[in-house]
């Protein structure tokens, strides 16, 4: 070990293999793009952290790839070098394979060392996949066993090596593994760990008597009382349990700074202070648990705060956790339930609400106070630390329910949030903030007018963002609803489960296609039919109601722009009343096929006498339009256009009878408009076939043209058979959607190309600019093909040139947006 020093070029390095592990500017295990599928995470994590194992290239650690026996070899190095790379020096091997490879000091070294053999025949077989078995016998040498004295070597190396393995722990956690398989990154990084956590031995010669009398001397193996993790890193296993970290604090401590925790240590190692804050960062749930960190003591003190924590804290499995989120238990029901988990309170045992300790009395007589129930949604969890049966904590996470009301990302960011139907329990009702991007832990996951829960604990506020199914209500029960062969239940943090603050089997009918807002036990706070449906539609005729039925016969129009007859009523707060005439709902409806209309925040506004114009947001002072709004306008004959977004309606509609459904911010989300008159925007379209193709009866005909539109071979519409002299390019062509509606002026023809190259086209049209935006068409009658400038045949003194027709940019005439070669 003496001759390791630090530090391989990174010329070597770079020509190593992805199998290989490079070791500076490691990226961290939350970093890796595939940690979701390490198996070995604490492992990982620590390896990672150690400098010992990085990343690939790509981001990813790789958990799933091999390691070549050169590979490894290396890794051993590494490690007994305190997780950096050594120099070697001029060091070589005698193999016959590994002369000039990039692996051949760090394999000399460990041959040196007695930690590698080679295959026989005087090879090493260094892109050999390493297996199981070789890796934890050169690790059982790196911590100091013998390869004769434990018979890890000769002809039944792998037995013993399998034995000596699992006595020492270096098959912790990898109990299935096959020895003689490869081994895998994710299997390489829990046996390393385990290896740095193995005590190390050395080997003495003791005197002693044979049974002749004799006396000889014998070889004995004792452990050192240092662990390769304090040898090679000078570090130190510790356990301990977190008391506060930035987000909370048990009883006796403090919040800490971001980036610290605060932990009682068991058995505190010399050199470290037993109670400290080290600078290492947990998350709230780890509060009150046993962690286990590796840390470096500083030389000079005794203090937390300077030593160094290598890596994470990590869960201890020491911890026995329970977590109870049933409604409604008793102080009975509660301690069964801890009975079923092994486990049980004492006097001792501290509860806290939101983090704030529950106690009774005062000074002296200051005892602690146990909760007696625990609400549905109410997250109350058990932490025995030391898996002793007894709870040293128990904690209830109390949320609300709510609804971001405003949001902006922008600079500090600001949030607003409030409650909806907070149960009586619930005290905290607002969460507002204006530097949320750095206040509100779970900003950046939520955002305007989502369902989220919110809560409090100290001074710092989370918001998270509330899980939804969307189902169909198939059996009600009780206090219960079925759907979708899900059972479900009110949540106690709320006092209803919708507007009207309902409970959870009267909000909702059989048949009912709902959204259900969940807690994180998966009880119900909050439903919503409009947010399920989100469709809107126009009645537009109204038998008489039946009471025995429950609806009347409706003809309705729906924002897709069909009508039809249906069973229908108005759901009035819960009540059942006859649909209004004219009127626009939003609806949802039952597996029966009845339709439920609804209003809730929805008001409906005339637009009579207005001026619709395309992309202007403002229809009227108090009605708006954006991307969503649907625009049904009816064509007379029982006939609809429908357009969805302001941005894509006609140029200009001037309504003389029409209404909208807005929203409490006076969005529409539908608008309806009987009789207007359509100014539609002016294109230039292509003619590829002056002849229509005729659909529909003798009463109501369709036309349809094959034409070039916007670049591309479509078909438009028109109720005109002879809309178009010839064919030929049009310039002045009104279209409302896809339906032509005017045609002015007549057809530009094609005529001979001049100019085709160095960024010039020209024909009789003019001289125009192109560039590689600009899109070349090959038209041979109806046939549209893709080309390109450079296929263009110019005149040029007898040659004839091909016929073009140059379409010009919409913002910039001199421009060429497409070019046609005309056959």
């Amino acid at each position: 070990m003496n001759n390791l020093k630090r530090v391989l070029s990174v010329g070597m390095a770079s020509t190593m293999v992805l199998g290989m592990m490079a070791t500076a500017s490691a990226a961290s295990f939350n970093d890796f793009t595939d940690k979701d599928e390490i198996v070995n995470k604490d492992a990982v994590s620590m390896v990672t952290e150690l400098g010992i194992i990085a990343g690939l290239p790509d981001g990813s650690y790789g958990a799933t790839q091999n390691i070549d026996r050169a590979s490894f070899a290396r890794l051993i190095c590494v490690t007994l070098n305190g997780g950096k790379e050594p120099t070697l020096g001029n060091l070589t091997t005698s193999f016959t394979d590994t002369k000039g490879h990039w692996a051949e000091k760090y394999i000399a070294y460990c041959v040196q060392q007695g930690i590698i053999a080679g295959k026989g025949n005087n090879t090493f077989a260094p892109s050999a996949q390493v297996t199981g078995s070789e890796a934890a016998k050169m690790l059982l040498v790196a911590v100091g066993y013998n390869t004769t004295y434990e018979g890890i070597g000769g002809a039944t190396w792998q037995v013993s090596t399998d034995v000596l393995s699992n006595q020492v722990g270096l098959y912790k956690g990898l109990e299935t593994i096959n020895t003689s398989a490869a081994l895998t990154r994710d299997q390489a990084a829990q046996m390393i760990y385990n290896a740095l956590n193995a005590e190390m031995v050395k080997y003495e010669i003791v005197p002693g008597v044979s049974t002749n009398g004799q006396i000889v001397a014998n070889t004995q193996r004792q452990e050192t009382g240092e662990t390769l993790l304090e040898k090679a890193f000078k570090a130190v296993k510790v356990e301990g349990v977190v008391l506060a970290n930035e987000y909370a604090a048990l009883n006796g401590a403090g919040v800490q700074d971001e980036g610290k925790t605060y932990v009682q240590l068991n058995d505190a190692p010399k050199g470290l202070n037993s109670t400290g804050a080290f600078k290492v960062s947990t998350d709230l749930d780890m509060v009150g648990k046993t962690v286990t960190m590796f840390v470096q003591p500083d030389a000079n003190s005794t203090q937390t705060s300077k030593a160094v924590v290598l890596g994470n804290a990590l869960e201890s499995d020491t911890n026995n956790v329970a977590v109870l989120t049933a409604g409604k238990d008793s102080a009975k029901k509660i301690a069964d339930y801890l009975d079923d988990n092994n486990l049980k309170t004492n006097s001792s045992t501290e509860w806290y609400v939101n983090y704030a300790i529950r106690t009774t009395g005062s000074g002296d007589s200051t005892k602690n106070d146990p909760l007696t129930t625990n609400e549905a949604g109410k997250e109350l969890t058990f932490i025995d630390n030391n898996d002793d049966g007894v709870v040293d904590y128990a904690l209830q996470l109390v949320k609300t329910f709510g609804k971001v009301t405003s949001y902006n990302d922008s600079k500090d960011g600001t949030i607003n949030v409030s409650a909806v139907n907070p149960a009586d329990s619930i005290t905290y009702k607002s969460l507002s903030s204006t530097k949320a991007a750095k206040d509100i832990n779970g900003f950046a996951d939520v955002k305007k007018d989502d369902y989220v829960f919110f809560y409090k604990i100290g001074n710092k506020e989370f918001v998270e963002p509330a899980k939804s199914v969307e189902v169909t209500v198939s059996s009600i029960k009780g206090n219960k609803v079925t759907a979708d062969d899900t059972t479900y239940e009110q949540s106690g943090l709320v006092k209803g489960v919708n507007e009207d603050a309902k409970n959870l089997n009267e909000a909702v009918e059989l048949g009912d296609k709902v959204t259900f807002y969940l807690d994180n036990a998966g009880y119900v706070v909050y439903t919503d039919a409009e947010a399920a449906a989100d469709e809107y539609l126009k009645v537009l005729a109204v038998d008489s109601f039946s009471s025995v039925s429950g609806y009347a016969n409706t003809k309705i129009l729906k924002t897709d722009g069909t009508t039809e007859v249906v069973n229908a009523y108005y759901d009035n707060a819960g009540t059942k009343e006859k649909p209004d005439n004219g009127k626009i709902y939003a609806y949802s409806v039952n597996s029966k096929g009845v339709y439920k209309l609804v209003l809730t925040d929805l008001t409906e506004k005339s637009i009579n006498s207005t001026t619709i114009e395309k992309g202007k947001t403002q229809i009227k002072s108090d009605v708006l339009a954006n991307a969503q709004t649907v625009f049904v306008i009816d064509r007379g004959n029982d006939v609809y256009t429908v357009y969805t977004g302001i941005a894509n309606v006609p140029k200009e509609i001037t309504v003389k009878t029409g209404s909208a459904i807005v929203d409490k911010n006076n969005i529409a989300k539908a608008v309806f408009i009987s009789d207007s008159d359509m100014t539609g925007s002016t294109e230039g379209v292509y003619v590829l076939d002056k002849n229509p193709t005729v659909t529909g009866t003798s009463d109501d005909k369709t036309y349809t043209y094959d034409v070039i539109y916007k670049g591309e071979k479509t078909t438009l519409t028109s109720e005109d058979g002879k809309l178009f002299a010839s064919k030929g390019y049009y310039d002045n062509v009104s279209i409302n959607g896809t339906e032509i509606t005017k045609v002015t002026g007549s057809a530009i023809q094609p005529s001979e190309a001049t100019v085709a190259s160095k960024g010039l086209v020209a024909n009789a049209q003019g001289t125009f600019s192109y560039s590689d935006s600009t899109k070349v068409l090959y038209v041979d009658g109806t046939d549209v093909s893709e080309s390109s400038i450079g296929a263009i045949t110019v005149k040029d003194g007898g040659i004839k040139g091909d016929n073009i027709l140059v379409i010009k940019d919409s913002d910039n005439e001199n421009i060429a947006a497409y070019v046609l070669i005309c056959k």
